[in-house]
């Protein structure tokens, strides 16, 4: 029989990943048997989302202002269409002023782009710049915010707050790490001060809903003929390379970003233009928290909450053609270990 990957779906965070594959060796069966060196302890989430300089390397951070802020994002809205940067946004120019710029060091950029205001908070996405002695390099995250995104100068770590309605009375804090010239997500968490005001947040609807088979409308053994059927016109396809296992393509619409497997498709040596329309979807990796299973477990969860839901952990370290963590559940969702545990 012919050896097929059988990965379904995977999702990045303190977990970070559910992802649903066969491994074909595992060294460790239960915690105890763990090397001591891979230490998966879980730090609370108050000091994944607030512990200056303990995360990520100690290059110093600059917030720029003025005509070295102008100057820079000006060439990225000279770029909106071939970025498909806030492509609803007609005049982008406009919101320079209060987009936010952050220089790591002497090449590295991070630019929070403001979309659009919604209320008191606004649309954002992040953008990746990197400066080299004959350009700038701008490369698009991918990344949506709904919110008040602040970047922590100390921790590198970008906090957003996203409040669910006007009362005020609910707030789904989302942080990523900057690192690495990426932003890696560290944690979800909500803040409420009325019991169940965050329920709209935390209860998954068709489009972002986590099954064993599916993300959204994308699932397992769709080809690619029926997934551009499925996605709007306007869906940006991209290459993701990230060596081993971790090459996708990559899926954004509507502020969200899905990572597939496809039949067939070797990120490292094919195009865009490669992908036939009988190509076969034969895994998603989640790692945009927007998506969530029944239980509202999303990228960035805590462990400890998914043993909550799911009941006793058993943790593992493999070797395929990489090597990672695992984890099973007692009441594991997905015919899988859940892969790509976070330790801190």
């Amino acid at each position: 029989m012919k050896n097929t990957r059988s990965y379904l779906i995977s999702f990045c965070s303190l977990i970070c990943g559910l992802a649903v594959y066969q491994p074909s060796r595992v060294l460790a069966n239960s915690l105890s048997d763990i090397p001591h060196q891979l230490n998966f302890q879980v730090a609370s989430q108050e000091n994944i989302l607030d512990s200056p300089g303990s995360l990520g390397d100690q290059t110093k951070l600059y917030q720029l202002s003025g005509i070295d802020k102008s100057s820079i994002l000006q060439q990225m809205v000279e770029q909106q269409d071939s970025l498909n940067l806030c492509p609803e946004t007609t005049l982008l120019e406009s919101n320079v002023e209060q987009s936010l710029l952050y220089r790591k060091g002497h090449t590295q950029y991070l630019a929070i782009i403001l979309c659009e205001m919604e209320v008191d908070q606004g649309r954002y996405e992040i953008v990746y710049m990197t400066q080299s002695p004959s350009s700038l390099r701008i490369a698009h995250s991918r990344i949506s915010l709904v919110g008040t995104p602040q970047l922590n100068m100390e921790s590198k770590v970008l906090l957003n707050q996203r409040k669910s309605n006007s009362l005020e009375d609910c707030a789904m804090n989302t942080a990523y790490l900057w690192n690495r010239g990426k932003l890696h997500l560290l944690g979800v968490n909500f803040q409420q001060t009325v019991a169940n005001s965050c329920q709209d947040l935390q209860t998954p609807q068709p489009e972002n809903l986590i099954t064993p088979t599916s993300a959204g409308v994308v699932r397992l053994g769709m080809s690619m003929g029926e997934l551009r059927q499925k996605l709007p016109p306007q869906t940006i396809y991209e290459l993701e390379m990230g060596g081993l296992v971790e090459d996708f393509l990559k899926v954004s619409y509507h502020g969200k970003s899905l990572n597939l497997y496809v039949s067939n498709f070797d990120v490292q040596t094919q195009t865009i233009n490669d992908l036939s329309d009988e190509m076969k979807i034969l895994g998603i990796f989640v790692k945009d928290p927007s998506f969530m299973t029944a239980e509202g477990l999303r990228p960035g969860t805590r462990i400890e909450d998914a043993i909550a839901a799911y009941g006793t952990a058993t943790f593992s370290y493999y070797y395929r053609t990489d090597s990672g963590e695992e984890i099973r559940f007692a009441n594991n969702p997905l015919p899988s270990p859940i892969s790509g545990i976070r330790s801190l």
